[in-house]
């Protein structure tokens, strides 16, 4: 599952789109209100990484060069990137 998925985003998101959709998985899931440490744990990794414009260059490089584990994920990859021109 790539960050894109777990924050549910395109992967041509903006930066005020990323950060409108982490602050409320992050409302939503914060072990003080009650929600999963691992599940915000891991909205907080993507968070990090897509915030960051130099991170979020090198993460959508290593998207790239990552074999497609099956044809769906491949599908979704294009259409997304299709969507983002």
């Amino acid at each position: 599952m790539t960050y894109y998925q777990i924050l549910n985003i395109p992967q041509g998101a903006t930066q005020l789109e990323i950060k409108a959709v982490y602050r409320k998985l992050a409302f939503q899931h914060h072990p003080d209100r009650g929600g999963d440490r691992d599940q915000f744990s891991v909205i907080q990794k993507a968070y990090e990484a897509l915030d960051d414009p130099k991170r979020r260059r090198e993460y959508d490089e290593s998207l790239k060069r990552r074999p497609v584990k099956n044809l769906r994920e491949l599908a979704t990859s294009l259409a997304q990137e299709a969507c983002s021109l």
